[in-house]
């Protein structure tokens, strides 16, 4: 592993933490992902014109997005696998839509899954991870 004590990894997670972020700051991922939180939020009710693919998970409740969520992952996953940048891209898409249907209908709102990314990739979720990693 490495000789750093618990604050020196600490110090140099928020370094790299603070690096990557200037670094990856374009294009604004968090603009679209609130377009099409958005998206989601409007097609999710039963007065949207055109019937929807979101339409159809929301009506099939927590069994039928959790299979489609298990599906897709696993799609992925075999994408990963080929290699393929385009179909990797494809299917991380398709995840990301069922994963944020799947919190619309658990009811779980944007600042609440902002809190959760940051608190797991944060500096802030680094002290509960330095204290569980292996001796």
């Amino acid at each position: 592993m490495t000789d750093l004590t618990p604050q020196e990894m600490l110090d140099a997670i928020k370094k790299g933490l603070e690096e990557n972020s200037a670094r990856f700051r374009e294009p604004n991922l968090g603009d679209e992902l609130r377009y099409l939180w958005s998206s989601i939020q409007w097609k999710r009710y039963q007065d949207f014109p055109v019937p929807s693919d979101t339409m159809k998970l929301m009506i099939g409740g927590k069994d039928v997005i959790a299979e489609e969520l298990a599906t897709t992952a696993r799609d992925l996953a075999r994408q990963i696998a080929s290699g393929e940048k385009i179909d990797v891209l494809d299917q991380s898409r398709n995840l990301l839509f069922v994963l944020l249907v799947a919190w619309a209908h658990a009811g779980i709102e944007l600042p609440e899954i902002a809190a959760a990314l940051r608190d797991g990739s944060s500096a802030a979720g680094w002290p509960r991870k330095i204290e569980r990693r292996p001796k």
